[in-house]
């Protein structure tokens, strides 16, 4: 298991846990039983960062496109609750 480098409290920025540069800065939040990626970039280095990830131990799910995402979407001010 690779070992976590936390940028602050439950975030680790994948470059800086590389060591080198992969694309874009992405970041996990760890949330203990779950996780988030937030600007995985637009392919470049995606497989490098899951492998990564599952180096230091997190479990990927199945993609399920940006359905989780979309769920979460803030709703405008004095609209219809989904």
């Amino acid at each position: 298991m690779l070992a976590r480098k936390y940028l602050f409290p439950h975030v680790i920025e994948m470059n800086y846990q590389a060591g080198r540069r992969l694309g874009v800065n992405v970041y996990l939040i760890d949330g203990g039983t779950e996780f988030a990626l937030i600007d995985i970039g637009y392919l470049d280095g995606v497989d490098e960062i899951i492998e990564l990830i599952r180096q230091m131990d997190f479990t990927c799910p199945p993609a399920n496109g940006h359905r989780d995402a979309r769920r979460r979407r803030p709703r405008p001010r004095g609209g219809p609750r989904p």
